[in-house]
Order: structure tokens, then C-alpha cells, then sequence
């Protein structure tokens, strides 16, 4: 009892401080972010022309209740922003990636042809791609806007020049939140547009004030993140990062395939004989589709994005009165206070809130969950084994492998160096909490004895971790690959804790192009 005593007192004065100072402090940052983000939007669709008429939608770990309140540092905030967009996505499964030339990455915004108006496309990895050859076998022609009946025979555009390209959607949205935040007091979005100037009525934006835009700062456009980037100065020394994610929302419709196979079995942890488990991810591939994926523009393509479902499969998991949502906030800050700073951001949030996602269905037993320090331990049994594998299945698509980035130099790989340090912190934080922490993170005792294994790892890997830690932060120094987690003839690895299930054979699958 001694330990748990030490890890809620280390949890409420570091992980998630609360009183009347902090309460008001966080209060503040999310009138003030969500103040800001809607003026912002009503700036976006004017300048968008009507491209994103619809309110930012929260998500993240302030929505799903993951995030951490201390002194140090404040919580990022995440919006989706919705795009318009026509069609629905009819998800026709899995494609393997053999010819290049017959996808097309881009997303047609009006559809006339297709079965019932949707646009047919393929899932490979997190990627939608569209295959041409699908579309037009179909009989249908792409438009940008639905054009007028007496027009269709007459308007035969291609599919080329009517689409929503990923790249130029994040490019624009950079563009427009840009212009929002230099525009002074008294300008339009489309001051400079000759119809609006002809109109007798124009409708104000609302202004962002002066005060409030001299504390933000845009940060530079990402070809490879979804998010345009703000980090919003609230204090002398606080600072809260603000992310927009342009999605499409509430438009894939979600094949049998899909309920059957991505989610019924996902990661193939479980025996093939019908179970309570496979019941249950049953249950939830109907609650996906009620609530559906969203798709967001990242590195060139729209990808899944499954940001809504995990606020829905979130919303009640401690309501058993356990201890999930502390254990995953104390490794969190664990991570960014003490990991991130020596080894670079292997590991992320979202990492983690995968962990608890599979953790909650894996180990439902109210006993695993009912102090911090057996959660914490719950979460690290699972970490260590996906770490150990190197392999941590995403939560929603069966075939993608989170653990999926390859550091690489020349010819040398530093993905399992990576993953054998964390594997090591790790360790230690599982045997014994309290003395981790005690030295890790509030640096008042010297090394263990029991530390020695990962001093002597660290001493004899120093330069290697110094490499990995360079590759990490320089970005474009590594190459990442989007791995699927079978290879032909190997058993799949037992869930831990249930290892008197049978393994079942994992199917080879072709892989993703690089």
C-alpha cells in the first residue's frame, strides 16, 4: 500500500495537478483556444468559399479526458475541421499495391454513375486509394460540382481536374489560416472578389483581436503531419499547441469486409474458434460504423482516421472505478519528462492510448484495474510484449503495425535499438515504480543497483543513441515504412495472460509501397 500512496501523491502534485489556480489556468486555455478556433473557421470559409461550413469538431486527449495538467507545461488541443465534401466513400476492403498507374490518390467531389452516388475505393494500410479501372467499370463520370441536368451530356471533365488533392487541401487550409492571422480589423476574406464587392449585403467575419493574434504563431507547412500547427502563448512561460486536422467526415461507409475481417479478428491475438472476445470487437465494428471513420490528408494521400470511435470506445472505461485513465496520463508524462528528451519521440501519445484501447478488451477483469499501481502494471505487461515483438497492432486496422518507423543511415537500422532501450525503461518502471520514478524523474536517489542492466546498455549503445536521437529530431533522416504484421509460416504471438491460447497462422500479405 505503501507504493500506491506514492505514486497517487506523485500523480496529483506532477501528473495532473488540480486546485483553484490550475482548474482556472485550464479553464482559461480552452475558452481561450476554442474562442479562437471558431472565429478562425468562420475567417476559413469565407476564404474557402464555402469549403469548410461546419464548426471544428474537438478531439484528442482533452475530449477523450488523456491529457496531463502540470506545472510544467499545458495540454495540446486537436480540432477536426470538416471539409464538404459530396459523395460517400462505399470502402470496398483491402488492395494490394502492384501498379501504380491504376491509382489515382486524389478524391472526386461529385460522383454521377456510381451505385447509389458513392465513390467506390480501397483501404492499403492506412491509405484510400481509388482505382480507376474500378470507377469507370462502374460507368461513372467524376465532376467537382454536381452539375445541372441539362448540362451532364455536355459536361464530360475527367477525373484529373475534379478532385480534392491532399497535398493542395493542407497547402490552401495553411494559406487561409495564414491570412486570417494578418488581416486586419476591418477586411474580408474576399475583399479582392469582385462578385462579393457587387453584393449590396455582406455579412461580417469575426474578428480575432489583436491582442490574442500578437500570442500566436503558425507554424511552418508539413507536407507530412495532418495538422496545420499553432502554438497559442497564454503566460510568460505557457505555452498550448493547437492542431486543425481538415477531414472528411462522416462519409465512409464500411464494407462486411470491413466488420468481418479488420475488426471482428484485427490482429489475429485470438483463436478462430468463436469467443467472448471476438463477441466483443463484433459489437464494436457496429458501433464504428454507426459512428464511422473520418479521412485526412497526410503525406500525399487521405488516410483513416479513427479519432471520434476512440472518444466513443473511451468515454466509459473507468466506470468500473478503476484506474486506467491515471495509469495512461502518469506514462505519459513519463515519457515526455524523462524518454523523449534522451531518446527522441519513439514512442507517442498515441502509442500509448493504443496500448490502453487493446489493454481494456484483453483484460477486462475489474481486479487488474481497481489501484494505479496495478494498472500501471497492466499497461506495462502490454507495452513490453508489443515492444519485445515489435509489433503494436493498430486498434482499428488489422494489418498496420504502429511500431512501423525505420531510422536508417546509409546502410545501418536503428528501429530495434529504439525499441530495446524503451524495452529496458520500461522494465524497470514495471518491477518497481515508485524507485523509478524516485530516481528517473525526480532525481533524489542515486542509480540502483537494480538500474545497472540499462547504465551498461546505455554506456555500451552511447553513440548509436546519440545517432537515433539525431535521426528522430532531423525528421527527414529516416525513412518510415507502413509494415503489415504477418510473414508467411510464423505463429502469431499470444496475448499475455491468455498464453494457453492456441496460436493461429498468420496469412502473408502483400506489402504497402514505400
Amino acid at each position: 500500500m505503501a507504493g500506491e500512496r506514492a505514486l497517487q501523491r506523485f500523480y496529483a502534485h506532477r501528473v495532473f495537478v488540480q486546485g483553484e489556480d490550475e482548474d482556472w489556468r485550464a479553464w482559461r486555455s480552452s475558452e481561450v483556444v476554442s474562442k479562437t478556433v471558431a472565429k478562425l473557421i468562420e475567417w476559413l470559409y469565407q476564404s474557402s468559399t464555402g469549403l469548410y461550413p461546419e464548426d471544428a469538431r474537438p478531439v484528442g486527449s482533452h475530449e477523450q479526458e488523456l491529457h496531463v495538467q502540470s506545472h510544467a507545461s499545458a495540454s495540446d488541443f486537436d480540432f477536426l475541421i470538416p471539409l464538404r465534401f459530396p459523395p460517400e466513400l462505399r470502402l470496398m476492403g483491402r488492395r494490394p499495391v502492384r501498379d501504380l498507374s491504376a491509382l489515382e490518390t486524389r478524391l472526386p467531389t461529385y460522383i454521377y454513375g456510381a451505385g447509389g452516388g458513392a465513390l467506390p475505393v480501397f483501404r492499403c494500410g492506412s491509405r484510400v486509394v481509388l482505382e480507376l479501372a474500378t470507377l469507370r467499370a462502374e460507368g461513372a463520370t467524376a465532376y467537382c460540382d454536381a452539375p445541372r441536368a441539362a448540362e451532364r451530356d455536355k459536361f464530360k471533365e475527367s477525373i484529373d481536374n475534379h478532385h480534392l488533392d491532399p497535398v493542395r487541401i493542407l497547402q490552401d487550409f495553411h494559406r487561409y489560416v495564414q491570412n486570417a492571422l494578418i488581416a486586419d480589423e476591418n477586411s474580408h476574406p474576399r475583399d479582392n472578389d469582385p462578385v462579393w464587392q457587387a453584393r449590396l449585403w455582406k455579412p461580417r467575419v469575426p474578428q480575432i483581436h489583436k491582442s490574442i493574434k500578437e500570442r500566436m504563431t503558425l507554424q511552418p507547412w508539413d507536407p507530412k503531419c495532418p495538422a496545420v500547427q499553432l502554438i497559442f502563448r497564454l503566460g510568460e512561460d505557457e505555452s498550448v499547441s493547437v492542431d486543425l486536422v481538415p477531414a472528411i467526415q462522416g462519409k465512409v461507409v464500411l464494407s462486411e469486409d470491413w466488420q468481418r475481417d479488420d475488426l471482428a479478428r484485427l490482429s489475429d491475438w485470438w483463436d478462430k474458434e468463436p469467443g467472448n472476445s471476438q463477441e466483443r470487437f463484433r459489437q464494436k465494428a457496429e458501433q464504428v460504423g454507426r459512428v464511422r471513420a473520418e479521412v485526412v490528408a497526410k503525406d500525399s494521400f487521405w488516410r483513416f482516421s479513427f479519432a471520434n470511435a476512440e472518444t466513443a470506445f473511451l468515454r466509459d472505461i473507468d466506470s468500473d472505478g478503476g484506474q486506467r485513465r491515471k495509469a495512461l496520463r502518469l506514462l505519459k508524462f513519463i515519457n515526455k519528462e524523462c524518454l523523449v528528451p534522451e531518446y527522441g519521440k519513439i514512442l507517442t501519445s498515441y502509442h500509448l492510448k493504443t496500448v490502453l484501447l487493446w489493454a481494456q478488451d484483453i483484460h477486462p477483469e475489474k481486479k487488474k484495474w481497481e489501484t494505479l499501481e496495478l494498472s500501471l502494471k497492466t499497461l506495462l505487461s502490454l507495452l513490453r510484449h508489443c515492444v519485445n515483438k515489435r509489433k503494436l497492432p493498430h486498434y482499428f486496422l488489422r494489418d498496420f503495425n504502429l511500431f512501423n518507423k525505420r531510422y536508417r543511415e546509409g546502410n545501418g537500422f536503428y528501429e530495434h535499438l529504439a525499441l530495446q532501450v524503451l524495452d529496458k525503461e520500461w522494465e524497470l518502471l514495471e518491477v518497481d515504480p515508485v524507485l523509478y520514478i524516485s530516481w528517473r524523474v525526480l532525481k533524489v536517489s542515486e542509480s540502483p543497483g537494480a538500474f545497472s542492466t540499462l547504465l551498461e546498455f546505455k554506456a555500451s549503445h552511447r553513440e548509436a543513441l546519440k545517432k537515433l536521437k539525431d535521426l528522430e529530431e532531423e525528421e527527414e533522416g529516416y525513412k518510415w515504412e507502413e509494415e503489415e504484421l504477418g510473414n508467411k509460416n510464423v505463429t502469431a504471438w499470444p496475448i499475455p495472460g491468455n498464453e494457453q491460447v492456441e496460436p493461429c497462422r498468420v496469412e502473408q500479405r502483400s506489402r504497402c509501397w514505400l
